[in-house]
């Protein structure tokens, strides 16, 4: 399992983009609270999602390899 802290502003609108080149096994990852709370996730459907940031808060990704080999990547921007 892998952590990385981002910090987003408040009031506004982020779009997040999900990729992965994996050949075995699974990854799943997804945005956290500073409470560990689960705010999005991301799989082989759900590719792209956006959401408004209510408070200026850190947040976390969380990334967990199941029995996987390969690589993900976790972009965002405003929008």
């Amino acid at each position: 399992m892998t952590k990385r802290v981002i910090c987003l502003e408040k009031g506004k609108r982020y779009q997040f983009t999900f990729s992965k080149n994996v050949t075995k096994g699974t990854v799943n990852v997804e945005t956290q609270d500073k409470k560990g709370g689960s705010i999005l996730r991301f799989d082989d459907q759900t590719l792209i999602v956006a959401m408004i940031v209510e408070e200026k808060n850190r947040y976390q990704v969380v990334a967990k390899f199941v029995k996987a080999d390969g690589e993900y990547t976790l972009r965002w921007n405003i929008k």
